[in-house]
């Protein structure tokens, strides 16, 4: 799996909790506080594609997956 696969992939899964999570709807609802994830979420992606920097990358170098040497999500 190519790295901005990864990164792609977190972001699409958070949103997706949070949006399980946080809709009255879902039958998964525990509180609307998690949609301020998919907020977090949104902003880190326009962050990202405006400035290059992309904050997911020290999560996944948290997970012991190295990132590229490039800050920027795409690569």
């Amino acid at each position: 799996m190519a790295y901005w696969q990864l990164v792609n992939l977190i972001r699409g899964l958070s949103i997706l909790l949070s949006l399980l999570l946080g809709l009255d709807n879902s039958p998964l609802f525990v509180s609307s506080l998690w949609l301020l994830l998919s907020l977090v979420t949104g902003l880190n992606m326009v962050t990202s594609g405006l400035i290059g920097f992309c904050s997911c990358s020290y999560l996944i170098a948290k997970l012991g997956i190295k990132p590229p040497v490039s800050k920027n999500c795409s690569d």
